[in-house]
């Protein structure tokens, strides 16, 4: 796991080129916050009353989505980390005080962190049973794929031919 504030200078090639992959990650997912968290609900004032009703359904449907699948990929790609959830969290806040004007929205912050944060042990868990040699029934078998008649799974069969 890499850490997002390190010295550079320090670092092997390895080390940095997944540091430099971390943080292109972190850019695009905060892009991605960007158009969902205050390009969206601009463009919703320009419904109207519908474009309230689209705002509300969009902070209930897809930010909390949003947030689950950012916390994910970075866990699964970086390990797990606080940082994304803690980011997109803060990142929202100001579109509380921009768009929303009711403060009580500002609760949907911690709300996306948790959410971010479940992903991120979601995305954690899956890489560790992913690793794991036992091939216990469940979801472990559907990642690695089914064990053929040698032990080894479908996909480690498929790589060598």
């Amino acid at each position: 796991m890499t850490k997002l504030f390190t010295d550079y200078s320090k670092l092997n090639d390895k080390e940095k080129k997944q540091y430099e992959g971390m943080l292109k990650q972190t850019y695009t997912l905060l892009g991605v916050a960007t158009l969902l968290f205050y390009v969206l609900p601009y463009l919703f004032w320009f419904v109207g009353g519908l474009g309230k009703v689209l705002m509300y359904l969009t902070i209930a449907n897809v930010y909390t989505v949003f947030c689950f699948i950012a916390g994910l990929l970075n866990s699964k790609k970086y390990g797990f980390s606080v940082l994304i959830p803690l980011g997109i969290g803060i990142f929202y806040l100001p579109s509380v005080l921009i768009f929303y004007g009711d403060l009580r929205f500002a609760a949907l912050s911690l709300v996306f962190f948790v959410i971010g944060m479940f992903g991120e042990l979601t995305g954690y868990l899956w890489e560790k049973r992913k690793k794991n040699k036992r091939q216990p029934v469940g979801l472990n078998g559907l990642v690695n794929g089914k064990p053929n008649k040698r032990g080894k799974t479908d996909k480690s069969s498929k790589k060598k031919k």
